[in-house]
């Protein structure tokens, strides 16, 4: 549109004052077009980090989607209630002189002679 105009008034104005004013409006409009070139990279920049957004939002949810079974949480993230007398009789066993094992895991109350405690239900 303001190109077609510019071309008009060039055509129209023969005079040295109109020539110059044309000049100066097509520097306007250089400036003007570079300026919208530096906010299309701007939202493409945006996009961009939006596209990062939801592919991390997307791998978070598959990551709480993944169904972990109770005997790997129960090994994972041990809890005293979930130890049962296995602690006890474990602790026992060390306290009497023996290996002397410390427990892993914050209180895991498994036994390492015994692989079936490591997967007690919750």
């Amino acid at each position: 549109m303001f190109v077609n105009l510019l071309q008009g008034a060039g055509t129209m104005g023969q005079n040295v004052g109109a020539q110059e004013q044309q000049q100066q409006q097509q520097q306007q409009q250089q400036q003007q077009q570079q300026q919208q070139q530096q906010q299309q990279q701007q939202q493409q920049q945006q996009q961009q980090q939006q596209q990062q957004q939801q592919q991390q939002q997307q791998q978070q949810h598959q990551q709480q989607g993944w169904p972990v079974p109770a005997a790997r949480t129960a090994y994972r993230y041990p809890s005293a209630q979930s130890a049962g007398p296995s602690a006890h009789q474990f602790q026992q066993g060390s306290s009497t002189g023996g290996h002397h094992h410390v427990p892993h895991g914050g209180g895991l109350g498994a036994h390492p002679m015994n692989p079936a405690s490591y997967y007690q239900p919750q």
